[in-house]
């Protein structure tokens, strides 16, 4: 939380203009790098977990978001000495392994619950891909399931940019004189500047 307020400080300093991308940007890194820790009694009757947490529990109601791929299922390779193709040989837990821990627990998860809503960003941009989790996908083929996908999405517009004609003054004239002009040889304006920097 404080890394949160300390980035809401800096994003309130007029000294710093960012764009909204940027502003994204901060969010995405300081979001998938960081760790939110949840009071169990907030919200009585919710319960904020992850798919590995929810092992031999039962839920009614569920909804499940981030689920693009890549997010879940969330595996990463093992920092391991051992290449993958000797851990298949050997049978040592491997990537496989772990994605099918992964499905194990998601479709458990949803064994008994009666109604379950999904969440996932189809947008692409930077590095997301924009795709569905491959969970999701095999579900789309199941027609015992028969999931309905409903697209909810934002329209974000630009407020009016202001006119491109500036009206000069004789005040405008005078300050750009004062700044660029031959007397003042340490801020003169000349072709060379730019190359001298």
């Amino acid at each position: 939380m404080l890394a949160l307020n300390r980035i809401d400080n800096v994003l309130k300093s007029p000294d710093i203009s960012l764009l909204p991308k940027h502003g994204e940007e901060c969010w995405t890194g300081f979001y998938g790098c960081s760790q939110f820790h949840f009071q169990e009694n907030l919200f009585p009757g919710i319960q904020i977990m992850g798919i590995l947490e929810t092992r031999a529990l039962d839920f009614k109601n569920l909804i499940i978001v981030s689920v693009n791929e890549g997010l879940l299922p969330s595996v990463t390779a093992s920092s391991s000495f051992i290449p993958f193709s000797l851990r298949e040989a050997f049978g040592l837990p491997s990537v496989n392994h772990q994605e099918s821990i992964y499905a194990y627990h998601f479709y458990r998860l949803l064994h008994r619950a009666e109604n379950v809503t999904f969440i996932f960003n189809s947008n692409s941009e930077g590095l997301r891909s924009g795709e569905i989790s491959r969970f999701l996908q095999q579900m789309k083929y199941d027609p015992a399931l028969n999931p309905v996908f409903t697209n909810l999405s934002y329209e974000i517009s630009n407020p009016s940019a202001i006119g491109t004609v500036i009206e000069r003054t004789a005040e405008h004239n005078r300050r750009l004189l004062a700044r660029f002009s031959a007397v003042n040889e340490k801020n003169r304006l000349a072709p060379s500047a730019s190359i001298h920097g």
